[in-house]
């Protein structure tokens, strides 16, 4: 049976609904009888961690069994140490592949999420162990090509060493090629669990008040006050039968929540959900906004697609690609 270790600085244990994708992809892949493991590192800023999640950011190794092997470390950063970040989280996920070898045997295949974050551990492993490794790429800053030379370089070098280099759309991919023009680049789209597709559930005809939803983290790039002022000026035309529902937290809640006001919004805030609990309150939606300013791809797109929403997304990069009339609707 072959055995892939995935490697990511996102998890859900400390950041809530980012990272879910991977550990969802690990679990897919341990379900279709591959034998699949998962490390992380994660330096965490204390700026914007939900309160529920705070007690988790304390300094610490995170050891989980099921339903993947995982093998973490998770702690806050301090302040100033932005610099530090890259090389101390390289050497943390080392630290934790050896521990996984330990517990669990040497994994045949590496598979880096991210080469900003995981690469260059992924190429040090590589080397040392003679494994090869894999990157999946679904970073915006590689989207947006706002990267200085240094992390230009980190990127190329992770992406020439490995075997294969999977983006998750076709923007991502044009990205990625002008950084390292001969990588080997595969498209592979992000997975739907199957699970969200049984959530599907019958729409009310005429129901008094149309549900909009985003579901995202609250930061500036994903832009959910185009959002508020949208669904004010829709509040005006449909005399009040809209109402928007903002699932997720992060630091730009407390403007938003000001903004709503006075912009007159009819907004609720949901606050961060588990992945399950966000999918249920998306399931009862009448559609889903996202307005975000670099998307690689758009998962929220998907899982709402799967539960038969249409959406509405901004011309983002990865939108581009699955988003049609037939689905939905694209804006600049």
């Amino acid at each position: 049976m072959v055995h892939v270790l995935h490697m990511t600085t996102w998890h859900p244990y400390i950041d809530g609904l980012a990272g879910v994708f991977v550990t969802e992809q690990c679990a897919a892949l341990q379900r279709h009888g591959i034998r699949t493991g998962l490390v992380f590192s994660r330096l965490a800023g204390l700026r914007g961690l939900p309160a529920r999640l705070l007690g988790r950011a304390m300094p610490g190794s995170v050891r989980m069994g099921e339903p993947v092997p995982t093998v973490g470390f998770k702690s806050a950063a301090i302040p100033g140490m932005r610099k530090l970040v890259e090389p101390f989280n390289t050497w943390m996920l080392q630290r934790q592949f050896a521990a996984y070898v330990r517990r669990y045997g040497k994994p045949d295949l590496i598979h880096g999420h991210v080469a900003l974050e995981t690469g260059r551990a992924a190429r040090l492993l590589s080397a040392k162990n003679n494994i090869g490794y894999v990157i999946t790429e679904h970073s915006s800053e590689i989207l947006n090509g706002n990267l200085s030379d240094e992390r230009r370089a980190t990127a190329r070098l992770a992406y020439m060493h490995a075997r294969d280099v999977l983006v998750v759309s076709p923007a991502l991919e044009q990205s990625v090629a002008r950084i390292a023009p001969k990588a080997s680049l595969r498209i592979v789209n992000n997975l739907v669990a199957d699970t969200v597709f049984a959530k599907r559930r019958p729409k009310e005809n005429g129901r008094a008040i149309v549900r909009l939803a985003t579901l995202s983290s609250l930061v500036p790039d994903k832009r959910i006050d185009w959002a508020l002022e949208a669904v004010a000026r829709l509040s005006e035309d449909w005399n009040g039968r809209i109402e928007l529902v903002v699932i997720g937290d992060g630091p730009e809640r407390a403007r938003l929540e000001m903004l709503a006001r006075t912009l007159g919004a009819p907004a609720v805030f949901c606050g961060s959900l588990p992945h399950d609990a966000a999918i249920d309150a998306l399931a009862d939606m009448d559609a889903l906004l996202h307005p975000s300013r670099y998307e690689t791809f758009g998962m929220v797109l998907v899982e709402a697609m799967a539960l038969g929403l249409p959406v509405v997304a901004t011309r983002s990069g990865g939108p581009e690609s699955f988003v049609t009339p037939d689905n939905g609707i694209l804006v600049e």
